[in-house]
């Protein structure tokens, strides 16, 4: 949670974007791998929407329950056909899956042209510390 408000924070200051954290659910630690893949993801998904979406303002909500943890990061920006964007998808999206599939999680990505891009992850906790 201090990892993601200090990211959102720094990228307000060092853009020109007004990013907004918002927790809900348990605040707990997590697992090294589980808080370091949120925290990449996120970061990832900041600097596509810096990059790409044109937006004003970046949201990132990040929703932790005993058995579910999910991170979203939406953008009101450009967005892009989602459809395409993944076909040609970059790096930064291949990764940002990657990391999720690693932790059992899903990771998805909605997006339509002039109405933004919403980035997804849910991982599970189930039987993890």
């Amino acid at each position: 949670v201090t990892a993601l408000d200090m990211l959102a924070r720094e990228t307000t200051q060092n853009n020109h974007l007004i990013v907004d954290f918002q927790k809900t659910g348990e605040e707990r630690r997590l697992s090294h791998e589980v808080e370091l893949s949120l925290y990449r993801i996120a970061q990832e998904a900041l600097r596509n929407a810096i990059k790409h979406s044109k937006a004003g303002e970046v949201e990132i909500c990040l929703t932790c329950t005993t058995d579910l943890v999910e991170l979203v990061i939406t953008d009101e920006g450009v967005g892009f056909v989602a459809e395409e964007g993944r076909k040609g998808a970059g790096l930064g999206l291949l990764s940002m899956a990657e990391r999720a599939r690693l932790l059992g999680g899903r990771f998805q990505v909605d997006s339509t042209p002039d109405s933004g891009t919403r980035v997804g992850v849910l991982i599970s906790l189930a039987g993890k510390p």
